[in-house]
């Protein structure tokens, strides 16, 4: 069987990597996540482990363990630039170019502040709402493997003074939705 890569090292992304293993799946697993943590349950993060009921292992899909044991490589703390579906391959922000046979796209989504009702001095640039998790999990091995170039801020927000519209404002200060895709 071919190269699987998972793009998404969120909870769907834990899961697909672990369901392909249960149905069979034999042949080498990536899965490719931005965050220097493992695979985790958003979900549950938001209210257990925030009001300290819930302790974040319990909250892990996929644990470097298991991902070790079901022989699925992990790289976390690492964002895919490109995706060339023609050559069949994804680069990554270290320039490692990993081929594929199947690719499967989990990278989720992330909450956007609506004009005008985000808090002052937050901004489509404002802090992950998982941005403290770190700070609570465990420190991943793999986290120290993470190389220069990982996730950063994104650039700040539009000033109100800017003069440009609202639409345009927002599309100059938000990030590339993704890697560029071939």
């Amino acid at each position: 069987m071919s190269q699987i890569v998972i793009i998404g090292g969120g909870q769907a992304g834990g899961a697909a990597a672990l369901a392909l293993r249960r149905h069979g799946a034999t042949g080498p697993i990536t899965l490719i996540g931005r965050e220097p943590l493992p695979p985790y349950e958003r979900p549950a993060l938001s209210k257990g482990l925030l009001l300290g009921e819930t302790p974040f292992d319990r909250l892990v899909v996929l644990s470097e363990a298991v991902a070790a044991e079901q022989a699925i490589t992990l790289r976390l703390g690492t964002t895919v630039t490109a995706i060339d579906r023609a050559a069949q391959t994804v680069t990554t922000d270290a320039g490692d170019v990993l081929p594929y046979g199947t690719l499967i796209l989990a990278t989720g989504g992330r909450a956007r502040a609506l004009p005008g009702l985000a808090p002052a001095g937050a901004g489509p640039s404002s802090a992950s709402p998982c941005a403290g998790i770190a700070s609570a999990a465990p420190p991943s091995r793999s986290a120290s493997r993470s190389t220069p170039g990982s996730p950063k801020a994104s650039p700040a927000g539009p000033s109100s003074k800017s003069g440009a519209s609202p639409p345009a404002a927002r599309a100059a200060a938000e990030p590339a939705a993704g890697p560029s895709v071939a």
